[in-house]
């Protein structure tokens, strides 16, 4: 398993998009996602998403590289032919 987030701008967004949120009954922020402010968030979250994934997608296929090149693992044994010439027959 693979873990990346957005490095820290799913909050530097959140924390700018949520400055400009209008309270709702005197206590919580909101923003209309229909409004062009809570277009921009939107649009700001997905690119912190498109961002993580392909974060994540870099680092998958660098471990990758790291496992192919290092890690060698024979696991048709019964098909070599060094084990064909010894006495493996019952």
């Amino acid at each position: 398993m693979v873990h990346s987030g957005s490095r820290a701008l799913g909050q530097v967004i959140r924390d700018h998009h949520l400055a400009r949120a209008q309270p709702v009954e005197g206590r919580l922020r909101a923003i209309d996602a229909e409004s062009d402010i809570g277009k921009e968030y939107l649009h700001d979250v997905f690119w912190a998403r498109q961002f993580a994934a392909a974060s994540r997608k870099a680092m998958a296929e660098e471990t990758g590289k790291v496992l192919d090149a290092n890690v060698e693992v024979q696991h048709q044994l019964g098909d070599d032919d060094r084990h064909r010439s010894q006495s493996c027959r019952a």
